[in-house]
């Protein structure tokens, strides 16, 4: 299944000490705004999966946005 393979959210205390950000470092800065990024959209991916995966069962309804997703998916197309 592709949500036992999905990467975990980033911890970004952690990178903010690993990578302090300084005047002197502003790629740091990027680095912590791009981490945030990523850990949003893992977090909408994961979610819509977890939803996809309960509509199917039918325990929820099939929206037009998850119909959409799971036709993407069953073409091999991104969503």
């Amino acid at each position: 299944m592709i949500l036992n393979g999905f990467p975990n959210e980033f911890d970004i205390k952690a990178a903010e000490e690993k990578y302090p950000v300084l005047y002197e470092q502003s790629m740091n800065t990027v680095l912590t705004q791009e981490l945030q990024r990523y850990n949003k959209l893992i977090s909408i991916i994961k979610s819509s999966l977890s939803d996809l995966k309960k509509a199917i069962a039918g325990e929820i309804l099939l929206s037009s946005e998850l119909e959409s997703a799971m036709n993407s998916l069953y073409d091999g197309k991104i969503p």
